[in-house]
This record gives C-alpha cells, sequence and structure tokens, in this order.
C-alpha cells in the first residue's frame, strides 16, 4: 500500500488506469442540475473554478490511493476553522485537489467522540509545506471502506481501490505475454537433413547456418523452398484453441475484483 506502487500501475497499466478512472468519469461527467435563483450565476462560477473537473480528479485519486481532498481557499486563515457565516458571493476563491500522501496529517482526533472529524486529523500540512490547514478547509474523498483498526494507520483514510486488483491484473498481463510469446512459435518449420550429426562434426556448421538462412529468406520473399533430395520439410503447428476461455476468465475476475460489470471495465 505505497503510493510508489499505484502511481506505476496507473501510469503504465490502462486496465489499471481504467478502474481508476471510469467511475469517476461517469459519476461526474454530466454533473449537476441546480434549480433555484440565481442558478445561473452558481453554474458559471462552477465552470469558473472548474468544480466538475476537480471533484472528478478528487474521486479519481480517492479511488486510486484511498482518498483524497479539496482544499477551499475562501481567504479565511486556514489554520482556523472554516467560518460558514462568513463565506459570501465571491468567497470562494480557488479550490484545490490533493491525493492522500499529499495531505499529511498532524494529529488525529481519537479523544472526542462526538465530534464531526473523529478518527480524522484536526490539521493537515501540504507535503513540502508548514502550512497548517484546518479540517474544515478540506473537503474529503475516501476511497474503500476500511475496519476501524486500519483507519488509524491509514489517518482516517479509506483503502485503495486499485490495491485489491493489482494480483490479479500482474497474472493478467502475464498470461498475455506468454501467449503472445507462444503465438511467436504458433508455427515452426522443421527440416530433417540426412548426416547432420556427421556434418555439424566436421565444422561445417558456418555452411549449414548460410544454407538454412538462404533457405529462409526464399520462403519468405517468393513462398518456395527448395531442397536437396535428402532433405524433408514440415510444419509444427502449436494448438491455442483453449487460449481464448482463459483469457475471459481472467477478464471476468479482474471485473469482479474491480467490482465493474466487464462491458464497462473493457
Amino acid at each position: 500500500n505505497d503510493w510508489q506502487s499505484l502511481d506505476a500501475a496507473y501510469q503504465t497499466n490502462w486496465i489499471a488506469r481504467a478502474i481508476v478512472d471510469v467511475v469517476s468519469k461517469d459519476m461526474t461527467r454530466e454533473w449537476r442540475t441546480i434549480r433555484s435563483d440565481g442558478a445561473e450565476k452558481i453554474e458559471a462560477l462552477e465552470q469558473e473554478l472548474c468544480i466538475p473537473q476537480q471533484v472528478e480528479e478528487a474521486i479519481a485519486w480517492a479511488r486510486l490511493f484511498g482518498g483524497s481532498g479539496i482544499v477551499m481557499l475562501t481567504g479565511q486563515d486556514l489554520s482556523q476553522p472554516l467560518n460558514m457565516n462568513r463565506i459570501k458571493r465571491g468567497s470562494l476563491e480557488r479550490v484545490l485537489t490533493f491525493d492522500r500522501w499529499d495531505l499529511s496529517a498532524t494529529s488525529i482526533n481519537t479523544w472526542d467522540v462526538l465530534a464531526k472529524n473523529y478518527l480524522q486529523p484536526e490539521f493537515y500540512t501540504l507535503r513540502g509545506g508548514s502550512q497548517q490547514i484546518h479540517w474544515s478547509h478540506v473537503v474529503r474523498f475516501y476511497g474503500e471502506r476500511l475496519p476501524l483498526r486500519w483507519m488509524a494507520h491509514t489517518q482516517g483514510w479509506g483503502d485503495s481501490v486499485l490495491r485489491k486488483c493489482i494480483d490479479d491484473i500482474a497474472d493478467m498481463v502475464a498470461a498475455k505475454d506468454g501467449i503472445a510469446e507462444l503465438m511467436q512459435e504458433a508455427n515452426v518449420d522443421i527440416l530433417t537433413r540426412e548426416g547432420l550429426s556427421d556434418d555439424l562434426a566436421s565444422d561445417q556448421d558456418e555452411a549449414i547456418r548460410n544454407r538454412y538462412q538462404l533457405f529462409r529468406m526464399m520462403k519468405s520473399n517468393i513462398q518456395m523452398a527448395l531442397l536437396d533430395g535428402d532433405e524433408t520439410y514440415d510444419r509444427k503447428t502449436l494448438n491455442l484453441s483453449g487460449v481464448a476461455p482463459i483469457i475471459e476468465q481472467f477478464i471476468t475476475w479482474i471485473s469482479g475484483a474491480a467490482r465493474m460489470p466487464v462491458t464497462k471495465l473493457f
């Protein structure tokens, strides 16, 4: 459960990326319809601040890393609790999205069970910075559900959706690579030559190599095979008829691990 492994999987494997991105895009692609006075101004501000894109990114990072947060910049002191009564039109100046590894907790509330942030941080600091951010300025997005004992280890965050699929994706990639390698040898030419062992023992291996390189070139260029009287030609074909069902089983298994329909994931 380290961010380097999850980063690498997301960057290098299209299945891993789809597990993370497809759901977040589906959840935000139509966004929402606001029916109230001033709806047009609210929608215009959302577009100006890129709220749909920020929420999509936050959901994606929550699925990839187990959690993320959107920090709201309202002109108030970030180290103090957010005062909702002071938020007027135009107060929301900017929003910034960070994954859980960029938002480091400085203290976890384990003492006040009635507080809204019970088992969550009191303050955050950004990776590489020293600015304290009170939890009320952060909109949190969670990954998969975890038991309370594990939440104490993850600073109140959830679990990565991708983490439980990593082994299955690795098996799928290994199977695909193995099948691709087998397909390179699906058809193997077999030439039988009388006295080949004796010829090799008499240091004629260079001549023999040149002979069959010429044979291969002629067969590739003009589809013609020239053989000596004591040579015979045969072709060995590998049976790959059972490969497709195996791949289909891997596809179903990965979709189950990701809890996504096969048609949506693939």
